[in-house]
């Protein structure tokens, strides 16, 4: 389980993450997580309400991007809903991440493809290129369609100093 931990360390690796649930909380509500306002607000309101204002960053993994450079680290994240300044705009601030470098996609089913275009445009090999995500259907299919590494969001929270042995 720690070889990929080789490679998000590696100063050559590109890094892509997601936003939503990896790099930004999901919890959005009050109660609930994100999708608390579906139903209650029409998708017209829903897309007036600002959730990246006042979210914050996840420690750890702002902690560990700002031992990177800047120029390796990209994002694509699914945004339907048209938030797409505020959430460049959270991500900026939070993990210094350049909006240039935020690609956002209809559907989850367009990651695949968006990570071909980060890899054309950084000129990385498919062995250097990691995808990370909190969605473990999205990483299946960025599996199953690319060439690329793929990590967990869980892989930031690991204990790797007293790695218990069964």
């Amino acid at each position: 389980m720690s070889r990929i931990w080789e490679v998000l360390t590696d100063p050559e690796a590109i890094l892509v993450f997601d936003i939503d649930g990896t790099l930004i909380s999901y919890n959005y509500g009050e109660f609930k997580a994100h999708h608390e306002l579906d139903g209650v607000l029409t998708e017209e309101k829903f897309r007036t309400v600002d959730m990246y204002n006042g979210s914050r960053g996840i420690p750890v993994i702002r902690d560990f991007i700002r031992t990177r450079d800047p120029e390796r680290i990209y994002c694509v994240s699914m945004e339907p809903h048209r938030h797409d300044e505020s959430k460049k705009k959270a991500v900026n601030l939070y993990y210094g991440i350049h909006p240039s470098k935020i690609f956002l996609v209809e559907d989850h089913s367009q990651k695949p493809g968006m990570l071909k275009k980060i890899a054309e445009l950084s000129g990385v090999y498919k062995n250097k290129l990691v995808f990370i995500d909190d969605n473990s259907t999205v990483l299946r299919r960025v599996e199953e369609e690319t060439p690329y590494l793929t990590a967990h969001v869980s892989v930031f929270f690991e204990d790797r100093e007293d790695t218990i042995r069964f």
